[in-house]
């Protein structure tokens, strides 16, 4: 029971830091060039997409080993993916036809859906507003909201860690209590 316990805290402290960024494709994204003017298979594709997010996760930190891309370039290229996702998302809005793209973005399930929000879309805006939190404030306002969250995972982290030790204090207390009765 206690095992459990200490599983769920765990989880739970861990779920509220990564929960918009543990997404993954999960499949090669289907892709037509014929819309765009490019004669490319799904795999070129899908390898380029693996190229750049490879990039993208790899990070701009210069002190860390090697980096595919310098810190300018790593903004760049992902000002211009997160650009490209807001052109492209109000592309296909239209006044007369209001309700086909709700119906559109409704059924785009998320196969690993967020808390609450199924959709792709919702995870796609719970991403844009995290990293908005992360990058659009000012450093006493992040200092303050790292501060906050680290303190609520060291919290349910100490908690998670607690329940495992009580456990294991029971499991050991009943062991020697059988051994005595002997």
């Amino acid at each position: 029971m206690r095992n459990k316990d200490h599983k769920e805290g765990l989880q739970e402290a861990l779920m509220g830091i990564r929960a918009p960024f543990l997404f993954s494709a999960e499949k090669p994204l289907e892709f037509n060039g014929a819309c765009v003017g490019i004669d490319m298979s799904t795999e070129t594709f899908n390898a380029a997409v693996t190229m750049v997010i490879a990039a993208i996760e790899r990070g701009y930190y210069s002190t860390r080993d090697p980096t595919p891309l310098g810190t300018n370039e790593w903004a760049r290229l992902s000002c211009s993916m997160l650009a490209a996702v807001r052109r492209g998302y109000y592309r296909q809005y239209s006044t007369e036809k209001e309700s086909i793209p709700d119906k559109v973005r409704a059924e785009a399930i998320d196969p690993n859906p967020l808390p609450k929000d199924p959709p792709l879309f919702h995870r796609l805006a719970a991403i844009a507003d995290d990293i908005g939190t992360h990058v659009g404030v000012d450093q006493e306002g992040y200092q303050d909201w790292y501060l906050t969250l680290k303190n609520e995972f060291n919290t349910k982290a100490t908690k998670a860690a607690a329940t495992e030790v009580d456990e294991k204090w029971l499991q050991w207390k009943a062991n020697h209590l059988d051994r005595l009765a002997e």
